[in-house]
């Protein structure tokens, strides 16, 4: 979706949690439980991204970003920024 959005002149963000082995395979209440307060924890830590570039802006040049979260992410969470690729799609 956010690259779509970006194709469509939207810049965007995605985020993407691992999930622990146990919760593979799993479906509804039984799922919800494996992954505990993961989704929670995830949530906070995209707010808080997503506010900071509501408040500064994409980088130049930069119309998408995927933002990939270990399975144990915290708002305390070193954060690593990796290079950027410009792609095209014809």
């Amino acid at each position: 979706a956010a690259v779509e959005a970006a194709i469509g002149g939207v810049p965007a963000i995605a985020f993407s949690l691992a999930l622990p082995r146990d919760a593979y395979g799993l479906a509804g209440p039984q799922r919800v439980q494996a992954l505990g307060d993961r989704p929670h924890r995830a949530a906070e830590v995209a707010a808080e991204i997503t506010e900071t570039f509501l408040r500064h802006g994409m980088p130049a040049e930069v119309d998408c970003v995927s933002v990939n979260f270990p399975e144990d992410v915290a708002i305390d969470s070193r954060r690593h920024i990796a290079a950027v690729t410009r792609t095209t799609y014809d």
